[in-house]
Order: C-alpha cells, then sequence, then structure tokens
C-alpha cells in the first residue's frame, strides 16, 4: 500500500488546486499579495513520482519486501506554507508582499471553532458564498467550467494546515527508489501555469466578481 503526500502535477484538479481557486476569488487587482510567515511544513510528491513508486513496488523482485506493507511517498524538500504559497501565487502572477505572523494560537482557536461547529451552521454557508464569487469569477474571465476546481473549506484541509506534516520515505527508499521531482518548487509552479494555460485558473489580471 502506498500512502502519498499532497499530490500535484500537470493535468491535476482539484485537491490542494482548489486553494488556488479560493486566493484567486479574491486577490483580483491585487498585485503584492501579504504572505504568512514560515507556517507548517509539508511534504508534497509529483504525479510522476506516485506512478514511479507504484510501478517500482509491482515490480520488486522481492515479495517479502513489498507484500503487505505500507510506504509512504514524498519529495525530499518538505517546504513550510510560506514557500509553497510563494510559488504558488508567483505562477498566477503575483508578487509577495507583507509577511505576516503566523499567529498559532489564532489558528488553533480557529480549529477549535471548525471542529465543534455544525457544517449546516457554518461551513455550508460559507462554501456557498465562496463557490458564487469563484463561479462568478469564473464565467467573466472565461474560464473553462471544472467543478473540481470550485473552491471550499472543509475540515480535513484546515487540520492539515494546523501543524507540520513530515512524511518518513526511508522503508521505500531503502529498497532503491528515489523521487525523480526531489524538490517540488519548478514543477508545482509549471503545473499551476499549465492549468492558467488551459484556462482553467485565472491569472492576477482576470476581471473581480461583483
Amino acid at each position: 500500500m502506498l500512502r502519498p503526500a499532497v499530490l500535484y502535477g500537470p493535468g491535476l484538479r482539484g485537491g490542494a488546486a482548489r486553494i488556488l481557486s479560493l486566493a484567486a476569488a479574491y486577490l483580483q487587482r491585487r498585485r503584492r499579495v501579504p504572505i504568512v510567515r514560515r507556517g507548517p511544513v509539508a511534504h508534497l510528491v509529483h504525479l510522476d513520482d506516485l506512478a514511479g513508486a507504484t510501478a517500482f513496488v509491482l515490480a520488486h523482485p522481492d515479495d517479502g519486501a513489498v507484500v503487505g506493507r505500507a510506504f509512504n511517498v514524498a519529495d525530499e524538500a518538505p517546504l513550510p506554507l510560506a514557500e509553497h504559497l510563494a510559488t504558488a501565487l508567483g505562477s498566477l502572477g503575483y508578487e509577495t508582499g507583507r509577511v505576516l505572523p503566523s499567529l498559532p494560537r489564532l489558528a488553533g482557536a480557529l480549529l477549535w471553532l471548525l471542529r465543534r461547529v455544525p457544517d449546516r451552521a457554518l461551513l455550508d454557508p460559507l462554501n456557498r458564498r465562496i463557490a458564487a464569487r469563484w463561479l462568478r469569477l469564473a464565467e467573466r474571465a472565461g474560464l473553462e467550467p471544472a467543478p473540481s476546481l470550485v473552491p471550499r473549506i472543509d475540515r480535513e484541509s484546515a487540520h492539515a494546515m494546523a501543524a507540520d506534516h513530515y512524511y518518513d520515505t526511508s522503508r521505500l527508499t531503502s529498497l532503491g527508489w528515489r523521487p525523480v521531482h526531489p524538490v517540488s518548487t519548478g514543477e508545482v509552479a509549471a503545473a499551476i501555469r499549465s492549468l492558467v494555460a488551459a484556462r482553467l485558473l485565472p491569472g492576477s489580471g482576470a476581471p473581480l466578481p461583483d
């Protein structure tokens, strides 16, 4: 069994890419965007590396080394949220602005609220407003319809952004596997630019919804 970190890559829609939809919906007409200082650390994994790890495990000659075992799959350079955001926003045409404090106590309080308030009272109405704003932007910007990119906030993503997430890949690398993309930065930028080129995400100059 393979346990991949957060996936990225050309053609991948949904998942973490929804964060970019959310940013695009609320950051239009801006050129410089403030980002949080450092933030939680996380690994990513390229689609090619997940495919390569799958093929590697399936073709491994020693069944005893792979059958019935779980393997983490991730890149070799876990980065803080600030670096991931700087790369992603830069690929959409924004510039990094003022660096904001991470405020872990505030983040913890918001997470506590998400865990205890029913979705129908908090997240459902919030997500309806976010989706409506995104759809207005997508229509005015002439984007291709992609339901998987409609932004939303959920408990799982909020929890994932509340703490560091390190992946120990030593079990897989000890068998000889290595990621083709050990550092995500350049490939993340290329993947996001491909979504913009395909008219699935807007650049920073897209019109602001009313």
